[in-house]
């Protein structure tokens, strides 16, 4: 990852995991530093560098708003005998 890249933001998070930081290159003006902490709770973050990811527009809205990045509601999709999967 390029953090040169125009418009890519890139989090960071403390080990009491209450507070975010980013960091946006913002082009020949350099760049732009952001701090979210949350008064009650904890992000759930990547314990090492294998689990950090790509966020899409939807899971960082979620982390922002101090939800966990992944949905815990997952979707039900009935098994019917005789019918396979798609």
């Amino acid at each position: 990852m390029d953090p040169l890249e125009d418009g890519t933001l890139f989090l960071f998070c403390g080990n009491r995991r209450d507070t975010i930081k980013g960091v946006m290159y913002e082009g020949g003006d350099g760049f732009i530093l952001i701090t979210k902490k949350l008064s009650n709770g904890r992000y759930l973050w990547p314990r090492n560098r294998d689990e950090a990811r790509l966020l899409s527009k939807e899971e960082f809205s979620r982390l922002m708003n101090g939800f966990a990045v992944e949905s815990s509601i997952k979707v039900y999709r009935p098994v019917v005998p005789g019918q396979t999967e798609q």
